[in-house]
């Protein structure tokens, strides 16, 4: 059966424009860290160009998946493309924990064996392609925080995250890069442009390691936390009639948390009354942080 179109919403559309704004710049900055990382021989710039490049596989897929959402294009997944989201999380995810580690072992031989710094006038170039980045990422974030107001952030919440962290990220690396491109001792040279390279190993290291398991986490069914499993309980068995509840499940998917609450086929009189019950069991849990997707069956 072919997914119904649908035409986005003028709020929808403001949030792809937000979002294609930053994208488009992504790009741009992207392309320039990589010439520079050739050019100049930074470490730091090798590591952003790398990590910059792989962030843009995800941040290119996300824009795709979120104007697919708008026009209706992936109804015909019935149960969401959150596992199609998280395999291709895990991917890039793991892509950025083998960079990582690549990039760490280029950085151990440069400091360790002292090698050949990168030159004044090269890191100076890095330096001012870094700060255009920090205003990249500084405006970015303003402009996807604009969008993505509102309870339901959705894919927005998401990449929002992200582009905090690239935020603080290129703003310590402004620092290093600029105190690397002012120093006179070689040794200084490398000192700092090794302990950017590290930061965006770190980095790199955080991001793909959460992406690998958030990914897995969904592959996987993993089942809601303890926590999270002891309030539904509660919110269930406080909202169905005494003896009612037959049975739960859960599951994560992507951002999402799919419940099954199995009920005794006996407790209700009618469908209506089920009917009821199950429209009050889908209030009392709608105000939860995770959003919840509730399904009830009889048994």
């Amino acid at each position: 059966m072919s997914a119904e179109r649908r035409t986005p919403s003028a709020g929808e559309r403001a949030k792809e424009r937000a979002f294609l704004l930053t994208v488009s710049a992504d790009t741009v900055i992207t392309l320039m860290l990589v010439l520079v990382a050739i050019a100049s021989g930074s470490l730091t710039m090798l590591g952003e160009a790398i990590r910059g490049a792989l962030m843009l596989t995800v941040v290119y897929y996300t824009l795709w998946l979120l104007r697919a959402v708008h026009r209706g294009r992936l109804k015909e997944f019935e149960f969401g493309t959150g596992k199609v989201e998280q395999f291709a999380w895990v991917i890039v995810g793991l892509s950025l924990v083998f960079g990582a580690l690549w990039l760490a072992q280029r950085v151990f031989h440069t400091v360790v064996e002292v090698g050949t710094p990168a030159s004044p006038l090269g890191l100076a170039f890095a330096a001012i392609i870094n700060a255009a980045n920090l205003m990249i990422n500084i405006f970015g974030f303003a402009s996807m925080r604009a969008a993505a107001k509102g309870p339901d952030r959705g894919i927005l919440g998401a990449e929002l995250s992200a582009r905090f962290g690239a935020l603080v990220g290129s703003a310590i690396l402004q620092i290093t890069l600029t105190i690397a491109a002012l120093a006179k001792d070689p040794a200084l040279v490398i000192l700092f442009d090794g302990l950017g390279a590290i930061l965006v190993v770190l980095l790199m290291l955080r991001r793909g390691i959460g992406m690998v398991l958030s990914g897995m986490a969904s592959l996987f069914d993993r089942p809601a936390p303890h926590s999270e499993m002891t309030s539904l309980r509660q919110a269930i068995e406080a909202t169905l009639p005494p003896g009612c509840l037959a049975g739960l499940r859960t599951r994560r998917g992507g951002d999402r948390l799919f419940v099954e609450v199995g009920v005794r086929v006996g407790a209700f009189d009618d469908l209506h009354g089920l009917s009821r019950h199950t429209a009050a069991l889908k209030r009392a849990v709608s105000d939860f942080d995770t959003p919840v997707d509730l399904v009830v069956v009889t048994r």
